[in-house]
């Protein structure tokens, strides 16, 4: 189960409302303290609260998504589709009409690009691995493997250890053998990703 806070998006409707006042804009306060009790009474009810946003019950946690928050390889089919293998990822295109005749065998005889449903490409730098997997891995509440995000940070050429030590002072990580989120860090989440961006 997800549960996630109101974001409030730049452009859409919803944030003009907002904007003009007709609408009171989320409070952050407020929020917090629903999630707080959202995370008390699912966890009252038998689920297991393992990543920011996601509950389940024992042994029922979504395997795809946390392979994706542990930075494993993962492929989509389909239109709009995304993939990461290795340092590559790319994503399908979002069109319909042109993925099927990208993929329909008949087209065999055209030109390969023409043939490739994927209509973007990224080839991810060590910083970039480094930032996602350390973003990433942070979601999940039993955090990630101190040692693999050294070892992460270091091929990116960077010390991370004073970042560490600087949000653990501000009580928003916990470092042992595994760095994790505090409970205040759980709520200023974003805070602690931009530190590593």
């Amino acid at each position: 189960m997800s549960a996630y806070c109101l974001s409030i998006e730049e452009g859409t409707p919803l944030s003009r409302r907002c904007l003009k006042g007709d609408l009171p804009a989320p409070d952050e306060d407020l929020a917090a303290e629903m999630m707080a009790v959202t995370s008390s009474w699912l966890q009252g009810e038998g689920y297991e609260h393992y990543e920011i946003s996601n509950f389940a019950r024992p042994g029922r946690r979504c395997t795809h998504n946390v392979d994706c928050w542990r930075y494993r390889d993962y492929i989509g089919f389909g239109p709009s589709a995304h993939s990461k293998v290795g340092r590559d990822r790319r994503a399908n295109t979002p069109d319909v009409d042109a993925y099927v005749r990208a993929c329909s065998p008949e087209l065999k005889q055209t030109a390969a690009h023409e043939r490739s449903p994927v209509s973007w490409h990224q080839r991810l730098s060590d910083r970039d691995v480094a930032c996602e997997a350390t973003m990433l891995g942070l979601r999940l509440l039993e955090g990630m493997p101190r040692s693999r995000l050294e070892s992460l940070w270091a091929t990116a050429g960077e010390d991370v250890e004073p970042r560490l030590h600087e949000l653990e002072c501000y009580g928003l990580l916990e470092l042992g053998a595994r760095v994790r989120l505090t409970r205040r860090g759980l709520l200023l989440a974003n805070e602690v990703h931009s530190a590593f961006v």
